[in-house]
């Protein structure tokens, strides 16, 4: 072949992909040998994920979520049965149990009407409702459905139309007349969290949202309950909307009548998966994720201490915890320093921490650097931790420099409080962080009470003293990685 002609099949070649990613009708079903699958052939959602799921991803059958199905299958009116369309509920249920791709072949299969409806896939985050976007095209294609559009709307050869926007960008176009699918509204526990973010959901879905239904159709919303007050809990308790709760662990009058504790998909997760899971969470995010139960954000996150009367001999490495204010003045924050060993438990991922002892105090920098140099003397191995962010990182960088040159691990920190510090509480809920007693060591007790205070008063605001609690916090980052052997440098254990 020459030159011309391999530049010319390459020019050919090129403008056929320039010519897919203009969205004609998608080819890729053909391709695949796959025929447009009918209503007569798949008369039920069932049907439809049997015959196709395993050209996307394998789905077994979402026997765990019937109800939602049911809902989704009366999205429309339909002829002869009396409660289709107009549909208003709320869906609660775990992650990684399916419910996204459900979701997905329950659209597709309102797709297969002949009838012309304008649908629409609404979540948080524009970036978020591209991807699922690509996802439904995936599902279209092995119904053997031709499609055009971009990554805003999808339109379908009989003229029905499937928008994918945020509650930011609202719903624009024709109005909706078929199903309107509302797949989280908060992102994450802090944006339900924020009073001013929930009162612009409920302002965007006043503006943006009702006006645009039409008379018939229906609004099935799923999402994660993270706070009493978010728009999920209004919908039900003021508007009237349908309420279905599928928790991971059943609890009273379960929709699927599973006695109390059974889980909700066994041949997805396990019973001791999802306990496991729950070890490793905080009581109030289980509690909003897994068990579809809201919970006032502070409430369970330290919970009751576990106390030592005697510390390990061998086999433990230590750190530092610090958490440094800027001045001596008497209203500001204190600084703080505390001492953690890590002790290996009875299985590597689940060590021991010993809460030594605590320094605090409202001075100058000087005396904070002199408290500081005298630990650094006294276990020169041990690393010092502080987590801060802006003008914290200025005096760390101060106290790393001559002359005082001290070891100060800098790492960044998280804006939410209590992100930064889940992982310590969640140690410390499952028992792992050990306070001194306070009978076997009285000298410590006064420092090792504030340090508890502060820990059951934590609620992650940000408004509190909380200083002590993300000393702890800094200590326990620096350690978790760290293989729990002790060093030529470590002290012996203390009295």
């Amino acid at each position: 072949m020459s030159a011309l002609a391999k530049a010319l099949s390459w020019k050919q070649r090129r403008d056929r992909v320039r010519a897919a990613k203009a969205n004609p009708l998608s080819s890729t079903p053909l391709a695949k040998g796959l025929t447009t699958i009918t209503r007569k052939q798949a008369p039920t959602i069932w049907h439809l994920i049997r015959q196709r799921s395993s050209y996307v991803v394998k789905l077994k059958d979402p026997v765990h979520f019937k109800h939602w199905v049911y809902l989704l299958h009366r999205a429309v009116p339909l002829a002869g049965v009396a409660d289709s369309g107009e549909q208003r509920a709320y869906v609660a249920a775990p992650p990684q149990h399916g419910k996204t791709w459900t979701t997905l072949w329950g659209l597709a299969w309102l797709c297969l009407d002949e009838r012309t409806f304008s649908h629409a896939y609404m979540t948080f985050s524009a970036k978020r409702a591209q991807t699922i976007n690509k996802a439904f095209r995936k599902v279209l294609d092995a119904c053997g459905v031709k499609w055009s559009g971009d990554l805003a709307t999808i339109t379908l050869a009989n003229g029905t139309t499937i928008q994918f926007v945020s509650i930011q960008q609202g719903l624009t176009g024709s109005p909706i007349n078929g199903a309107l699918i509302v797949d989280d509204l908060y992102k994450e526990q802090k944006d339900a969290d924020s009073e001013v973010y929930r009162e612009n959901v409920e302002t965007m879905w006043g503006n943006s949202v009702v006006g645009r239904l039409h008379e018939g159709s229906s609004v099935i919303v799923l999402g994660t309950r993270w706070h009493p007050a978010d728009w999920y809990g209004k919908l039900v308790d003021e508007y009237g909307y349908k309420s279905l709760k599928l928790p991971a662990f059943a609890e009273e009058n379960d929709p699927n009548g599973r006695e109390i504790g059974e889980v909700l998909a066994p041949f997805i997760h396990s019973a001791e998966y999802l306990r496991a899971k729950q070890r490793s969470m905080l009581a109030l995010a289980w509690s909003a994720l897994y068990q579809c139960n809201p919970r006032v954000r502070g409430a369970g996150v330290f919970q009751q201490p576990a106390f030592y009367s005697v510390l390990p001999t061998t086999g433990y490495r230590g750190a530092y915890g610090i958490d440094l204010a800027y001045t001596a003045d008497t209203t500001s924050d204190e600084s703080g320093c505390l001492e953690l060993w890590r002790v290996e438990g009875k299985t590597p991922d689940l060590p021991l921490f010993y809460v030594i002892d605590i320094w605090y105090d409202r001075c100058l920098i000087e005396r904070t650097a002199e408290i500081l140099q005298g630990k650094h003397a006294s276990a020169p191995a041990w690393p010092m931790c502080w987590r801060c962010s802006g003008t914290e990182r200025g005096s760390a960088m101060l106290l790393k420099a001559a002359p005082y040159r001290l070891p100060i691990a800098v790492r960044n920190v998280s804006t939410d409080k209590l992100v930064s510090n889940t992982a310590v509480a969640v140690a410390w809920n499952d028992g792992r962080v050990l306070l001194p007693d306070f009978a076997a060591f009285p000298e410590k007790a006064e420092r090792i009470k504030r340090l508890l205070n502060q820990c059951l008063d934590f609620t992650g605001s940000g408004k509190e003293h909380d200083d002590l609690v993300d000393c702890l916090g800094n200590a326990h980052v620096e350690l978790r990685g760290v293989s729990g052997v002790k060093t030529q440098t470590a002290r012996s254990a203390r009295a």
